[in-house]
């Protein structure tokens, strides 16, 4: 079971120009049209477009409200020097390194730091897509496929819906590019152990994890495993040597990817811990996880992508986000796929052990990713065990890993069909001829089907119903009548029926990828830029932190276009401060203020990453959170704005208003109420009626301080790690710095004279800060408040990565001596 040369360099060259061509014509319309990968109602949400059929997939609020203004503020921050560890833009402070989705330390994301994000973003998604092509056309090759099944597995699994769905959001389409990648790497290192394959094993491993979406990490890992066990039974019945060997060279390289990523890792189990999405997994929680599989009535998408309704039109019916439930890979990399697992009867002896590894790994991943994304039983060591997996998404998103068993399939069927067409093999015309008739004529009870069911829901005639289905799959129906002809005419095409397979799946793929993404251009991205910078010139005072912005919204949308104006974290895109938030690891203890200040549970109901502040403003407590300012659609005025705010201005369409009272974001309260638990603090907040007290939480005797402190705070500096407040006055008070508690905040007091003192810092209002100043002076002096953000997960994680790193580096070293010296005495 040696490693198979490849001998057809020529060959391989050309497939690889082919697959270039096509991924740079797949994504031509952002490359020479101009278009960027942003949500195309980005501006609409901003209140600079005036289109309102602006068509909409929730996965355009990831987009928009994470990962764009997540990459802004990182890039500043690394612009000017510092470490992008927190985010002071978003809410009242977040993590900002610690979230994986940031991917700081994912090499590739250098192009984001290096070029203006919304162009590079578009440039990184052309890469992941290479990556993806060429990972499983070198995999399928690796496994003795020949040129044309490679071509065909790389195509299918580079362009099938549970990757093309995912491109607008970055994290997850990058970290399925990596798989095909890993198992590559894998196979490799199981067939000849080596440090320089143990190296390229542990880098596809660690490019995976730092990719930036644990869940679809989590399934990788797991399909990875597997594949390794399912290598190493094979090697054992063909009595290979060393096998235990094998898999602990696969044991090592995993343990230093992980020991490599550990600047990440352990950032992010610290965030975990106090995430709103950490808790015990329960069986209840674990019943409604497993409901929230692919069903039956859902695999139907296998065959017609839009059997259920078209996303980008605004008529997708199925349950939660259209990319979570399509499994969709074309109709002629199925019928390819099952000629696959057939071909194995009629192979010949000497071509049977590696096809059997083909199709053994094939199965083994389309039956692995099945299992996972249908809920079965298969998820409950994962839930139970796994830390953080029972508050993952739908299990459905396992889907890529079936995508590429069934991709793997494929090109096994096809290599099968290219070799049979030269002997003209009379079993396989009639095996082709019988599947492609089968495909059409379940395609065509499919469609009947479904066109039943829709005229059930929109009240149509039956022939009605199947022409809107029609024209939404017409690209699977156009490819699998060409795949059909191309297997019934083979005797009189001959090799050109293999040209005509791969172009009705290249086609096929092609209409539903173009089709599925939509882009904004770049005039309305700097309108959008423009409108921002504009409300930063009319309100100078929330750009120095000392108070934040809120613009209100109605509604969040799952399938419909929302009434919302400028998601959370937009503003972060032009340095200003919104208390809302959304963040896939969202503090636990804010989201419970928010939920105080808004009077009601503030996540939409299909989201709880997200926090919106719909109705805080009749309750009177945005003081907490220093809200000076509210943004608003001229259209959209609550009745409460008129009592509690003045109209300051407009920018466009959008209203500008400005509290009549609130808090600074760092102010000395005038009465302090101390308890002992955060669940005490949370009670005593729901019944605090000013806002100008503090509840403090405090374990142990609190510092005793004068009955009269003064201090004022006159400027702040915020530069995410480090805050710095300039005030005088004499001290011996406590103060309130409305932003986040969270471990690794450390404040120090600096005072005129020179002396320096470090202070503890305690939670105030359950999820803020709050430190007690002692007395300093007799009279007004000046002094320094600084509070710096020194985490010990991200020292701790950073050094264990340089050592890793070292370690990578003496092994490559070693690996580069040892070849040099064999070739001196062989010469």
């Amino acid at each position: 079971m040696s490693g198979r040369k490849f001998p057809n360099i020529s060959s391989d060259a050309l497939a690889c120009l082919f697959l270039l061509i096509y991924a740079l014509c797949f994504h031509s319309r952002y490359i020479v049209a101009g278009k960027l990968m942003l949500p195309e109602a980005l501006p609409y949400l901003a209140g600079v477009s005036e289109r309102e059929a602006v068509r909409w997939d929730a996965l355009q609020w990831d987009s928009a409200a994470q990962h764009l203004p997540w990459r802004h503020v990182a890039k500043e921050m690394l612009i000017k020097g510092v470490v992008p560890l927190w985010n002071s833009h978003q809410g009242c402070g977040m993590p900002l390194l610690a979230n994986p989705q940031v991917g700081v330390f994912y090499p590739p994301n250098l192009l984001l730091w290096l070029a203006p994000i919304e162009v590079a973003s578009t440039w990184l998604v052309l890469l992941h897509t290479l990556i993806a092509l060429f990972s499983a056309y070198y995999l399928a090759r690796a496994l003795s496929i020949n040129v044309y099944g490679s071509l065909a597995c790389a195509l299918s699994y580079a362009f099938c819906a549970p990757i093309v769905s995912w491109q607008m959001l970055p994290t997850a389409f990058n970290t399925m590019s990596w798989f095909p990648c890993i198992l590559l790497c894998l196979i490799l290192q199981l067939r000849a152990p080596s440090i320089p394959r143990l190296l390229l094993t542990s880098g596809a491993c660690t490019m995976l994890i730092l990719s930036g979406h644990p869940q679809m990490c989590v399934y990788s890992i797991v399909s990875f495993c597997i594949v390794s066990l399912v290598l190493c039974v094979f090697f054992f019945r063909t009595r290979v040597p060393t096998t235990a060997y094998r898999l602990c060279s696969v044991v090592v390289a995993i343990m230093l990817a992980i020991s490599i990523s550990a600047s990440q890792l352990l950032p992010t189990a610290e965030l975990s811990a106090y995430s709103h999405r950490s808790g015990t997994p329960t069986w209840d929680g674990y019943r409604w996880f497993a409901s929230r599989g692919l069903s039956h009535s859902e695999f139907v998408m296998f065959l017609l992508p839009y059997a259920w309704g078209k996303p980008q039109l605004g008529t997708y019916i199925g349950r939660e986000s259209f990319s979570d439930y399509c499994p969709y890979v074309g109709v002629v990399a199925l019928m390819l796929a099952l000629l696959g697992v057939v071909s194995i009867r009629g192979r010949q002896a000497n071509d049977m052990p590696t096809k059997r590894m083909a199709v053994s790994i094939g199965l083994c991943l389309l039956v692995v990713g099945l299992l996972m994304a249908t809920g079965s039983v298969f998820n409950i060591p994962l839930y139970f065990a796994f830390p953080g997996f029972a508050q993952f998404g739908t299990p459905t998103r396992a889907l890529f890993v079936s995508t590429l068993g069934i991709a793997m399939l494929c090109g096994v069927g096809f290599e099968w069909l290219s070799v049979e067409n030269k002997k003209g093999s009379a079993m396989v015309s009639r095996m082709s001829i019988l599947l492609s008739l089968a495909c059409l004529l379940c395609i065509f009870v499919l469609l009947l089907l479904m066109a039943f069911l829709w005229t059930n829901i929109y009240h149509t005639s039956v022939y009605d119903a199947v022409v809107l289905l029609v024209r939404w799959n017409v690209g699977t129906l156009v490819a699998s009548i060409l795949f059909a002809s191309a297997m019934s005419l083979r005797w009189l095409l001959g090799r050109l029926s293999l040209v005509v397979t791969i172009f009705s799946m290249a086609l096929e793929l092609m209409v539903f990828g173009v089709d599925y993404n939509q882009a904004i251009s770049k005039a309305e991205y700097k309108r959008l830029t423009s409108t921002l910078n504009l409300l930063k010139e009319l309100v100078p005072e929330t750009a120095d932190g000392l108070y934040r912005i809120l613009p209100l919204s109605s509604s969040w949308g799952l399938r419909k276009l929302p009434k919302a104006l400028l998601p959370p974290n937009t503003l972060s895109l032009c340095g200003l401060f919104d208390p809302q938030a959304y963040d896939s690891l969202m503090l636990r203890n804010y989201k419970a203020l928010m939920e105080v200040i808004e009077g009601a549970h503030p996540c939409p109901l299909e989201n709880g990453n997200m926090v919106l502040l719909r109705n805080a403003l009749s309750k009177g407590l945005l003081p907490l959170v220093s809200v000076r300012y509210i943004l608003l659609m001229q259209s959209q005025q609550p009745l409460q704005i008129k009592s509690t705010c003045k109209v300051r201005g407009y920018v466009g369409k959008i209203l500008l208003c400005e509290l009549r009272s609130t808090n600074q974001r760092a102010f000395v309260p005038k009465q302090i109420i101390t308890c002992d638990s955060g669940e005490r603090a949370l009670q005593l907040l729901k019944r605090l009626k000013d806002t100008d007290c503090a509840v403090v939480t405090c374990i142990g005797s609190i510092p005793k301080l004068p009955a009269q402190g003064l201090l004022t705070c006159i400027s702040m500096r915020d530069e995410g790690v480090l805050l710095e407040l300039l005030a005088v006055g004499t001290g011996g008070c406590a103060l309130v710095l409305n932003d986040v508690f969270y471990p690794g905040w450390r404040c120090w007091l600096t005072v005129a004279n020179g002396v320096c003192k470090e202070l503890q810092i305690f939670p105030a209002q359950y999820a803020l800060r709050c430190v007690f100043i002692p007395e300093f002076a007799q009279y007004y002096t000046a002094c320094a408040i600084l509070f710096a953000y020194v985490p010990t997960s991200y020292l701790v994680g950073s050094f264990v990565s340089l050592i890793s790193c070292s370690l990578v580096v003496g092994l490559m070293c070693y690996a580069f001596i040892r070849a040099f010296s064999i070739r001196l005495k062989a010469s």
